[in-house]
């Protein structure tokens, strides 16, 4: 995480109190932590943008980038997918208020010999350190596990995961994302307490417009089940840009189309419970080599004006999925009833 400082870009009262960012300068200096500093003047400490981070007006602030960076798109939830995660980063959102989707990397196929031991070790572990994180709002106990299912049937471990967490702690619900593919009759739906699913319709299969009716043919399936949407998004690379944006060119343009297109087909379902964009930033994968570009998974959105305008466009539209009292939005990035 990169620290930034806001700094007067020249002290409008001759260094005479109000400027006040040296100390938390001198601090970070003694800690050795790296940080940045943006310098503001006096007429900005006045404005909207600088309002947003201290609503009285003054310096310094302190912001964690890549946490300010989920706040500027106005993300409520974040799904800590599908790996362990650093403590700093829950420690974070419980202070920023940002809900938390923690989970295990039960992920794509389990063990062929020994699908559970392995699993129910890091269940167990994830649960007992960081349950006393107040941000995290469910525990993930599976990613597009049925993925290889031919190697194995992973769903009596589903099912042993989810009967774990409600053991050590009951006052929060498991929840999984499946694969696209799960037909809507799969017993593996009824498995956590919170169900979603994965949906790359207008990227690896399909037409963006095919997300809605997928989440209704599940719902209608299972109207019983809380549904979300865990993952739905497009690759993009900063500078690629097309005039007919089309699926598998990697433009801003078609990322910004697909993304306005599932934002209706969500704002359209209040029977979600979530939806989660994929991804919020770049991470390394060795088997993939898309876009001209090998071992990086590029569903990232940190970088995208695309991403940003959308958002604006879509408030100023009065379709914001932030507002208050409407399902929220947060990355994986989603969104979660308030």
């Amino acid at each position: 995480m990169t620290i930034t400082i806001t700094a007067f870009e020249r002290s409008p009262d001759g260094g005479q109190g109000l400027a006040r960012d040296t100390r938390v300068r001198w601090a970070l200096e003694e800690a050795g932590q790296p940080y940045q500093v943006r310098l503001v003047s006096f007429r900005a400490l006045k404005e909207p943008a600088h309002l947003a981070v201290h609503p009285f007006g003054q310096i310094p602030t302190y912001e964690e980038r890549d946490l300010a960076l989920f706040e500027e798109i106005g993300a409520t939830v974040v799904r800590l997918a599908h790996y362990q995660h650093d403590q700093y980063f829950y420690d974070l959102c419980d202070r920023a208020g940002i809900a938390v989707w923690a989970e295990i990397p039960f992920n794509a196929q389990a063990a062929k010999d020994d699908p559970s031991t392995n699993a129910v070790e890091q269940m167990t572990e994830l649960l007992h350190q960081c349950m006393h994180h107040p941000a995290i709002v469910c525990w993930g106990v599976q990613n597009e596990i049925t993925l290889g299912e031919a190697r194995r049937d992973p769903r009596p471990t589903v099912a042993e995961l989810s009967a774990l967490v409600r053991s050590i702690d009951p006052s929060r619900p498991t929840a999984q994302a499946n694969l696209g593919q799960v037909t809507t009759d799969d017993p593996i739906h009824a498995m956590t307490d919170l169900d979603a699913i994965n949906l790359y319709c207008g990227w690896y299969y399909g037409t963006a417009d095919e997300v809605g009716p997928a989440l209704d043919d599940l719902h209608e399936a299972k109207p019983e089940l809380p549904l979300g949407l865990s993952e739905y998004g497009a690759d993009a690379y900063p500078g690629y840009h097309s005039s007919s944006p089309r699926a598998g060119d990697y433009t801003e343009e078609y990322q910004a189309f697909l993304h306005e297109t599932i934002w209706r087909d969500i704002a359209a379902r209040p029977y979600l419970w979530s939806s989660f964009v994929w991804n919020m930033f770049d991470f390394a994968s060795d088997a993939r080599a898309e876009g001209g570009r090998a071992g990086r998974n590029d569903h990232h959105h940190d970088e995208h004006d695309s991403l940003r305008s959308g958002f604006r466009r879509a408030a100023r539209d009065g379709s914001r999925l932030g507002l208050p009292g409407r399902r929220q939005r947060h990355p994986c990035g989603g969104q979660r009833d308030p």
